[in-house]
């Protein structure tokens, strides 16, 4: 998790923005999303204590509390509300389904909540800068590898055991894709060629998020990359391209 002070120094008035693709249209449409970093009523505080040393953060977080509370009783009784004059929560009715009573008027079943910036949060808006557009990430991503048989995620596998891999893009789809291992010689070099990696053949948990499998009995211990290749694309959907990812070094022990 990270530090609430962290948070706050590590931003300087710019966000980031990914462009991806739009699979609802034909051809190259895209559009575009700012990468969010979320400031919660942790980082609040912290900046308020930075500036301003006449509240506790005691103080601040009980205050915090009591109005988050008092704002819900009041947006809860039907009232729009004010949120700092930063903008207003208000109640609104939904586009109608075609449903309707017996006078014939629509049926609401419940109200969707929207929301009114402010001139002043506005004014804030137009300050901030783009520090970069990039084009949404499609390969798939490793985030850990967790030997099931020991709960560790310390780049230790042992052979005959089973291995949970969690990341982002990494179900395995089309013509040769797979989980493979890439051999790592003394000198740290391996090879991605194809005739070299050690496929593993049946792999268990097959996610966007999450891969399961043992590692064979026949593997020899020593130092390894584990190759990722898929082609998995939106959905359901095979992409043409096989895309990869590959580890970075773990030991592999009988």
């Amino acid at each position: 998790m990270t530090n609430p002070e962290d948070l706050i120094s590590s931003k300087n008035g710019t966000v980031s923005v990914t462009v991806h693709k739009n699979h609802l249209k034909d051809g190259e449409s895209s559009y575009a999303k700012v990468v969010r970093d979320t400031a919660d009523e942790g980082n609040i505080i912290a900046d308020i204590l930075e500036h301003d040393k006449t509240f506790s953060k005691g103080q601040l977080l009980h205050f915090s509390i009591a109005y988050r509370e008092s704002a819900l009783r009041l947006y809860a009784k039907g009232f729009a509300v004010s949120l700092l004059n930063l903008g207003t929560v208000y109640h609104y009715a939904p586009t109608s389904s075609g449903e309707k009573d017996e006078a014939g008027n629509p049926i609401i079943k419940r109200f969707g909540v929207g929301f009114t910036p402010s001139d002043i949060l506005k004014e804030a808006n137009d300050s901030v800068e783009l520090k970069e557009m990039k084009k949404e990430e499609t390969n798939p991503e490793i985030l850990s590898i967790t030997d099931r048989s020991t709960g560790l995620s310390d780049f230790t596998l042992h052979i005959g055991k089973p291995v949970h891999i969690k990341g982002n893009r990494l179900k395995l789809a089309g013509e040769n894709c797979g989980v493979r291992f890439a051999k790592v010689s003394e000198d740290g070099s391996y090879t991605l060629d194809g005739a070299l990696l050690i496929k593993v053949e049946k792999v268990y948990v097959n996610e966007p998020k999450s891969l399961e499998f043992l590692i064979p009995d026949g593997f020899s211990e020593g130092k390894y990359r584990i190759v990722i290749s898929t082609a998995s694309g939106r959905g359901s959907s095979v992409n043409k391209t096989m895309r990869h990812y590959v580890s970075d070094e773990i030991t592999l022990m009988a």
